[in-house]
């Protein structure tokens, strides 16, 4: 394992920019920010997050009604474990990334590296760059927590088929009060606008519920890190509040295929 970390300060470049968000650093700064300061905000303190990871002309807004309340608590986090489904490339249980820093337009997030080996060390995990390259379920996260939590280092982990009680199990690896964990995923994808209404509706309830079991793909892409991340709310009691769902549709005005997007925040009683 102390070859993990092979190349010192390497770096994830940023694959999506100019496509899920502004490239330019003072577009991309005003955007995230507004985002956040148009959204109420609340003074709980947060224990993760579920968010969106569509381009953000469509789920921006519900991403920064999170962050909002993740920018108020932010003096508790030291670490943030942030949680996507893999679209891009197959992967078996959890990628884990070599790098010492991801990047954004904003700059540099650093890596948790010690966390990152013990977790590696635990769990006999490897290094999966490849599937880190190309992934947006994580990188449009990265400028929110970056004007969000700007001093929080990272744990990032692409999901792939991997068991959720593995899964559960690596979340719970690094519980404790320093550390926020996001779960970013979409809800439904491409129905007609009253279908997905009804859908997003049902997996709300099953995320407000901790009902792991009955969230299936058909509800959320990343649903196996929600899944996962619910059993653990479970063992931790924790509350479920419905910060902001909507869809595509509501941004684009287009109802015939549209993608659901909800912000969900977990707390502890």
């Amino acid at each position: 394992m102390t070859t993990f970390f092979k190349e010192k300060n390497s770096v994830r470049e940023p694959a999506v920019a100019g496509q899920f968000y502004p490239e330019n650093q003072t577009e991309l700064k005003n955007s995230v920010l507004k985002y956040m300061d148009d959204a109420s905000g609340s003074e709980i303190i947060p224990r993760g997050f579920i968010v969106p990871h569509a381009g953000y002309s469509y789920s921006g807004a519900v991403a920064g009604s999170a962050y909002k309340i993740a920018s108020l608590a932010k003096k508790h986090y030291k670490r943030v474990v942030l949680i996507g489904p893999a679209h891009r490339v197959y992967v078996d249980t959890v990628a884990l990334h070599s790098a010492s820093n991801f990047k954004s337009p904003l700059g540099l997030i650093p890596i948790d590296q010690k966390a990152i080996l013990d977790l590696a060390k635990t769990f006999n995990l490897t290094p999966f760059n490849e599937a880190h390259i190309q992934e947006h379920s994580l990188e449009v996260q990265l400028p929110f927590i970056q004007l969000a939590l700007p001093k929080v280092k990272l744990i990032p982990m692409v999901v792939g088929h991997c068991n959720i009680n593995l899964l559960a199990e690596i979340l719970e690896f690094f519980w404790n009060e320093e550390t926020l964990y996001l779960i970013s995923s979409d809800l439904s994808h491409f129905h007609d606008y009253e279908t997905a209404v009804k859908m997003d509706s049902t997996t709300t309830k099953q995320i407000i519920d901790l009902d792991y079991e009955s969230i299936g793909l058909e509800n959320a892409c990343g649903c196996l890190g929600i899944k996962a991340f619910l059993k653990v709310a479970k063992n931790h009691n924790l509350k479920v509040e419905a910060i902001d769902v909507r869809n595509s549709g509501d941004a684009s005005g287009s109802h015939d295929s549209v993608v659901g997007y909800g912000s969900f925040a977990f707390w502890e009683n």
